[in-house]
Formats: structure tokens, sequence, C-alpha cells
């Protein structure tokens, strides 16, 4: 019976640190655009760096979803440069 608890318990408390880290890394992800928004190149680039150091302990769906609003971000920092054809 106690190894029971235990084991949930421990199953209770990773579920609910995944949860924490999932909603710290799209509040970071959310700060990194407003920063990439307002021409703050330093702090957007900070931000995505800590979610990147963060990306192997998530789920890999949610790692996807992450990775995906990276380069959303990356895109509003580094907009490609479309060469005039004439």
């Amino acid at each position: 019976m106690t190894n029971t608890w235990q084991t949930s318990k421990l199953v209770e408390l990773r579920s609910k640190t995944d949860r924490q880290l999932i909603e710290l890394v799209t509040r970071t992800l959310e700060a990194a655009i407003c920063f990439a928004r307002s021409d703050d190149r330093r702090r957007a680039d900070r931000a995505c760096d800590d979610v990147r150091r963060l990306l192997p302990f998530l789920p890999k769906a949610e790692r996807r979803r992450v990775e995906a609003r990276l380069n959303d971000i990356d895109a509003i920092l580094r907009p490609a440069t479309h060469a005039a054809c004439f």
C-alpha cells in the first residue's frame, strides 16, 4: 500500500512539474515575442536561448510547438531579404 501511495504521489508531482515547465516556457516565448516586436533584440535572443535550453525536457509534441514558435520569433528578428528581380 505504501509503495503504491508513494508512486502515485511521485506521478502527481511529476505531472505538476511538467505543467509548470510548459507554462514557464510559454510565458518566456510570449516575452520573447514582445521583445522582438519592440526591437529589443538582445532580450528576445536571451529569452529564446533560455527556451532552447529547456527544450530537451519537454514532451515531444510540446517541443514541436515550441520550436515552431521559436521559428516565428526568428522570422521577426531576422526578416528574410527578398532580392528584386528585374
